[in-house]
């Protein structure tokens, strides 16, 4: 088997994506797009939604930025919190 055609490759990988694009282009943040749907593909978990920046946006990418950053970063808090907890209760028993 191929380890990169293994859903289960990434499987204990967690991740997020914030892509910076210009929605004058066909292809606004495809990149971003391509990168979270392979990450999913090979069984990596999403820690939060994918953030889209504008670059042609009024504030250009600043305030998609900042409203993603903060799901990101409670996200993350989350996530290490319920790890803590698990690896608490494996060391009880």
């Amino acid at each position: 088997s191929q380890p990169f055609h293994d859903r289960r490759y990434l499987k204990l990988m967690r991740y997020s994506v914030f892509g910076l694009g210009n929605s004058t282009f066909e292809l606004f943040n495809h990149a971003a797009r391509c990168l979270d749907k392979r990450l999913l593909e090979l069984g990596a978990k999403r820690l939060s939604p994918i953030g889209e920046g504008d670059y042609e946006a009024k504030d250009r990418y600043r305030g998609t930025f900042k409203t993603w950053s903060k799901s990101f970063w409670r996200s993350l808090q989350q996530h290490q919190q319920v790890q803590a907890a698990l690896r608490a209760k494996a060391a009880t028993g």
